[in-house]
Parts: C-alpha cells; sequence; structure tokens
C-alpha cells in the first residue's frame, strides 16, 4: 500500500504542482484521511479478545496519555509556524513526550508497553525503521529537487515537478511489485535476513546515485533501485515486530514501529534541508544546492541503510536474543 501511494501521490503532486494552487494537495490529504477513517470505523470490526476486554473495563481509552503521545509530534506536523511558534512547539512536544514516559511506566494498563520496547530486538528494528525511512525521504527530497535543478548548475535537468514525480514513479511501483517476493524471502529467509538485504540494496542504489549524474535515466535507476530496497524492508519490519512480540502487543508494538518511520523521514526532511541550503553555488545571484550536497546527502542516506542492514544481522545472528528476556512470539507467519 506503500508502494501504491507513493506511485501515485508522487505525480499527481507534480501535477497540481504544476498547473494548480499546491495547497489542494493539502485538501485531497484531508479528504483521504477523512474517507480512511469513515471506511475503518464502518467496515472493520473489534477483535473478540479486544471487545471483550473492552467490556470488562481492563482497557479503557486512555484519552490523555493517547493525546500526550500524539503532541509530541506537533513539531513535524505544523509548517510555517515561524520561528517562535517552531520553538513553542518542540518545548510542547518535549514536555509531552516525558509526562507520557513518566506515566506509563506507572499505570495499571498502559498505552505503551515500555518494557517490551526495550527488549533489544524491538528497540533495534525500530532503529532500523528509522534508518530506512530517513533513506527513503531523503532519496525522495533529493530526487525531486534535483532533476528541477537548472542546467546551469551541471548537474540538474531544468524539468517540472511533473517530470520529477514521475522520476520518482518507477520506485512507487516496485515498492509494489515487490511485496509478493519480499514474503516469500522472509518466509525462507526470515525477517532479520531480509532487512540485511534490503539496506544493502538501498545503500546499492544509493551509490549509483552518487557516481552516476550524467542522464535522467541514471536518476530513475536510481532511485528505482531505492525503492526496491525500501519495499523489502519495510516488508520485513512488521515481521520483526510479530516475530518478538507477544500477541497481545502486536498493535501498540507495531504502531511505534510506523512512528519510527515516520521519525526518519522528519528527520530526513530537517538534514536533508540543512544540507541542500548549506552546500550551495551562486548562479545569476540566486543560490542553489551543488552536487557536493547531494552526494553529500546520499551519503548519509547510504550509511543509514547499512547501519540498518547491520541491525538486521545482529538480530539474525542471535545476538539480540541472549541479552533479551524470553517472549511468547506472536502467531502467524514471520
Amino acid at each position: 500500500m506503500l508502494g501504491i501511494g507513493g506511485a501515485l501521490g508522487l505525480p499527481l503532486a507534480g501535477l497540481i504542482g504544476d498547473n494548480a494552487d499546491y495547497h489542494i494537495l493539502y485538501w485531497i490529504g484531508f479528504a483521504g484521511a477523512v474517507l480512511s477513517a469513515g471506511a475503518v470505523f464502518a467496515l472493520v470490526s473489534e477483535p473478540p479478545s479486544s471487545a471483550s476486554a473492552r467490556s470488562t473495563g481492563r482497557h479503557r481509552p486512555a484519552r490523555p496519555r493517547a493525546s500526550s503521545a500524539s503532541c509530541w509530534r506537533f513539531p513535524r506536523a505544523v509548517p510555517g509556524a515561524g520561528l517562535g511558534g517552531i520553538i513553542a512547539l518542540f518545548v510542547t512536544s518535549v514536555a509531552a513526550l516525558a509526562a507520557l514516559l513518566a506515566v506509563e511506566p506507572r499505570v495499571p494498563n498502559p498505552l505503551i508497553d515500555m518494557p517490551a520496547l526495550r527488549r533489544p530486538p524491538i528497540a533495534l528494528t525500530n532503529v532500523a525503521s528509522l534508518f530506512i525511512g530517513f533513506a527513503l525521504f531523503a532519496s525522495f527530497t533529493g530526487t525531486a529537487s534535483y532533476v528541477q535543478a537548472p542546467e546551469s548548475t551541471g548537474y540538474g535537468f531544468g524539468s517540472t515537478i511533473l517530470t520529477a514525480g514521475l522520476c520518482l514513479l518507477p520506485s512507487g511501483l516496485l515498492m509494489l511489485a515487490l511485496a509478493p517476493v519480499a514474503a516469500k524471502l522472509i518466509n525462507s529467509w526470515g525477517p532479520a535476513r531480509v532487512l540485511t538485504l534490503a539496506g544493502l540494496v538501498i545503500a546499492a542504489g544509493l551509490l549509483f546515485r552518487i557516481v552516476f549524474v550524467d542522464d535522467l535515466w541514471q536518476v530513475i535507476v536510481g532511485s528505482s533501485i531505492i525503492g526496491a530496497g525500501t519495499g523489502i524492508g519495510y516488508a520485513s519490519l512488521p515481521s520483526l515486530i510479530n516475530a518478538h512480540t507477544p500477541q497481545s502487543e502486536l498493535a501498540a508494538a507495531n504502531g511505534i514501529n510506523s512512528l519510527a518511520r515516520s521519525l526518519g523521514s522528519t528527520l530526513a526532511s530537517a538534514v536533508g534541508g540543512a544540507l541542500l541550503t548549506a552546500m550551495t553555488i551562486s548562479l545569476a545571484g540566486h543560490e542553489l544546492p551543488s552536487l557536493d550536497a547531494y552526494r553529500v546527502l546520499f551519503v548519509i542516506c547510504a550509511v543509514a541503510a547499512l547501519l540498518a542492514s547491520a541491525i538486521g544481522l545482529a538480530i539474525s545472528s542471535g545476538i539480540t536474543n541472549r541479552v533479551s528476556s524470553p517472549v511468547e512470539p506472536a502467531h502467524g507467519p514471520v
């Protein structure tokens, strides 16, 4: 599904960006969120075990703590707030996160099982998720601005926003097409080894982007390799979480894992933006990112991908299990 969203969303965003007010993109996202929420409410039933637990009062909604879990993400979701607003939101997020971490271990029905998150396989999988999310989003950001740069920069192609989106289309399609392949690999090799492979593939695509910069097809090929690796990696991450998490904690564990991926994307935006504005060349009175800025960004992404690969290797070798308390495995394929 992530592949479908990327494959359709990127060209659509480019088409709207070239021909209409870009604010329309936010309204499309808002409408999609509302429709998704309505569909879930109408069509997705509560599992019997969760329903019975709720009826006995053991798992009542924890609205204040859920609000804290959401509030700490606000600075990443509110653009254009101004420096003062950003600082205030950042302070609020830190306070909300601190309150959440202080309260959760002390309540009988925690929203987030902190001891479970500290288990080495789970903690490392979340870190790997952050790294892969970082590598993917920085590649998206770098590719979109790269192909739109003027040809006078010595590397850009002067393309439209739509062309930039189309350059990323094969990446999203590969993420979708490789889902069944990733499932077979996970069943044959195990999710940790598949994560190791995914990190290596992503790093190879980034290396391709660093070395080959002359033609637009090279940008597309490099981005496609990165997308293929990311699709495989994203398939392995939930399987790793499920393999090391008790059945009763799967929802919270996978939710935190999704949050780790989102955090990686946010960090990629911040780091990428800082690099591309710090390492510039001057053309006709305008400061534009230099080729070296993109190469440094892709090197950082490659390092992140290799670290994710190393985490997969550590988990597959059993290093983390030897220092982790035993846990009842979840049911289903891993």
